[in-house]
């Protein structure tokens, strides 16, 4: 489970149905003891845990919300126990950085799309209504998987587009005859949920807005679900894993050009419940422009289905579907000409679901960005689609080109069978700016557990004490211009961010290593990791910390302690280096 949240709700669903099914449990049989019969854990607590279980002590995995495991904890996780079945389970098997499940769970077949699911009945019939408001966001940009977030505030956020979602849940869900129904609201940011739940409280509708800042999310929520409160306004909260079955309307306040950040939170209204005929999805529909020569138009519902046909209240899979109950009401509310409107469903990720951009080509190619965009500079390379972004271009490319691009460039292919020498090759060029590669390599191979991972705090520890270490002794921190000083290097956070956009993503652009963001861990590719014994780990240690003493010959060299520090983990977990301890 990748949230403590889900981790209790499926429990509580086990607990719950087994005994449909003649299977009698107790609280000892289904829940987070490591002894528990079906053990429910969190990713995190897995990974944390991993070695206190044999290979063979479960004989069935299942991964929930699986569009995780390609994160390289999870991933290790799933690769430690040989059971004999194995089941991923998530309705958004596309992610955002376009890693392919395929590398955990093998070849699939998606078994049940959306559209499926409804019409067999396993899942809510779903109603459709077009909010049309006379936002402009057709100079919104898009950052390549998008719209930026910083342009969506400042168009969005305006009391007339909040006030018209205000006035449609007030006419349809507040003040209709319909039964008394709860609603989600997704809107750009905290800022907005926050403005929106106000104006709604302000009016006389029960709202509240939940977020990861405020720490009575958990308390409303819990209300939410026993029916204390109508509607909750999120920004992305609730997007993932999250189960209400009460939730019978969704409002899509936030435009969005990512199939994967839709589907998800789409999907917290699509679960069936005792008297739910329909789920409510409310699209508001802003005035878009072009990206280029391309629409800049974000997905809706109907871009979703695949349906162009759009009624009020209508059913985009069932256009002439019988109106029950509810929808008889809403259609005696609607005010409007109810003809059938043909709609635009275009979406950029809907044409180009598979293009890669300049730095996934790169990384295909194992080259640098810079070089793929002066390839398109020199005319080399010709994207396969331009789009405009401010004052530079975002380029995209046909994956389907790869092969014939390297071959008409002389490149060879990389894969997981050449990593290894790649690692090497990479090493022996000694491409250093600055002496970060050779400070943060030291470190991590310190601090690397039995499967080549460690935490990513403790990295930014070690590696700010070797810096801190130089100005504590007046020494030169590296070249001039520099930041390290002392302020910096006491801001972990900062630390943080200089490690993985410097020398860190140098190593994770050519796949030698990975950071898995939900656990705040880092770790060498499996492949790679599997072939780095132990003199090849010696060999690494030696070129880094020779690197770095003719580095430093200049300036006051390196002190002896921390190549006794690098040299020897064991020896050196409370050796302290010049007076400062060292976690």
């Amino acid at each position: 489970m990748p949230t403590t949240q889900l981790k209790f709700q499926v429990i509580e669903a086990f607990r719950k149905r087994l005994p449909d099914h003649g299977i009698a449990v107790s609280e000892s049989d289904v829940g987070t003891a490591p002894d528990s019969e079906i053990l429910v854990q969190t990713y995190a607590w897995m990974s944390r845990h991993l070695h206190s279980y044999g290979t063979k002590d479960f004989e069935y995995v299942g991964i929930d919300e699986a569009h995780h495991s390609v994160a390289p904890a999870l991933r290790k996780v799933i690769q430690r126990f040989d059971a004999g079945f194995l089941v991923g389970l998530t309705a958004t098997d596309q992610r955002l950085d376009t890693l392919k499940l395929e590398e955990v769970f093998g070849k699939y077949d998606v078994e049940l799309s959306l559209v499926e699911a409804i019409r067999q009945e396993l899942l809510t019939p779903i109603r459709a209504f077009r909010l049309k408001s006379n936002i402009d966001l057709s100079e919104v940009r898009f950052n390549g998987r998008d719209f930026v977030n910083a342009d969506l505030e400042r168009s969005v956020m305006v009391p007339s587009r909040n006030q018209l979602i205000i006035d449609v849940l007030l006419k349809y869900f507040v003040e209709s005859e319909l039964e008394r129904k709860s609603g989600l609201i997704f809107c750009v940011n905290v800022k907005h949920a926050e403005r929106l739940a106000q104006s709604m409280r302000e009016q006389g509708i029960s709202a509240e807005s939940v977020s990861g800042k405020d720490n009575r999310s958990a308390q409303k929520i819990a209300r939410y679900q026993a029916g204390d409160i109508q509607f909750l306004t999120t920004c992305s909260l609730l997007s993932e894993g999250w189960d209400s079955p009460r939730t019978s309307i969704i409002v899509m306040a936030r435009p969005t050009m990512s199939k994967v950040l839709y589907t998800q939170q789409l999907g917290r209204g699509t679960r069936k419940h005792p008297g739910k005929e329909a789920l409510y999805v409310i699209d508001v529909v802003d005035n878009y422009g072009f990206l280029g020569s391309l629409k800049n138009i974000p997905w809706s519902l109907h871009g979703i289905l695949g349906c162009s046909a759009y009624t009020p209240w209508g059913n985009p899979l069932e256009a002439t579907a019988a109106l029950g109950p509810e929808a008889t009401v809403l259609d005696g509310l609607y005010e409007g000409e109810r003809a059938i409107e043909e709609i635009d469903i275009f979406t950029f990720e809907y044409k180009y679901p598979d293009h890669l951009s300049d730095e996934q080509l790169a990384r295909e190619l194992f080259v640098g960005t810079e070089t793929v965009r002066n390839w398109v500079k020199t005319g080399k390379l010709v994207p396969s689609v331009t789009v405009p972004f401010g004052r530079n271009r975002l380029n995209y490319h046909d994956p389907s080109a790869i092969p014939e691009l390297r071959s008409r460039l002389g490149l060879k292919v990389h894969d997981e069978t050449t990593l290894f020498d790649d690692f090497f090759e990479f090493l022996e060029k000694r491409d250093y700016a600055k002496s970060y590669k050779m400070v943060m390599m030291l470190e991590l191979l310190r601090l690397v557990d039995a499967h080549g991972e460690c935490d990513l705090d403790q990295l930014a520890l070690g590696y700010s004490q070797f810096y801190a270490d130089r100005l504590a002794h007046a020494l030169a921190v590296d070249k001039p211009g520099c930041p390290y000083d002392e302020a910096y290097l006491a801001d972990l956070s900062r630390v943080k961010q200089s490690l993985l956009q410097f020398p860190f993503e140098k190593f994770e652009r050519k796949r030698f290593l990975y950071q898995c963001k939900d656990l705040n861990r880092v770790s060498f590719s499996g492949p790679l990791w599997q072939k780095l014994d132990s003199p090849a780990v010696s060999k690494i240690r030696g070129q880094m910390f020779e690197d770095l003493t003719q580095w430093y010959s200049d300036s006051g060299g390196v002190a002896d302690a921390w190549r006794s520090h690098w040299g020897s983990p064991s020896e050196v977990q409370s050796r302290e280096i010049r007076g400062a301890e060292v976690p």
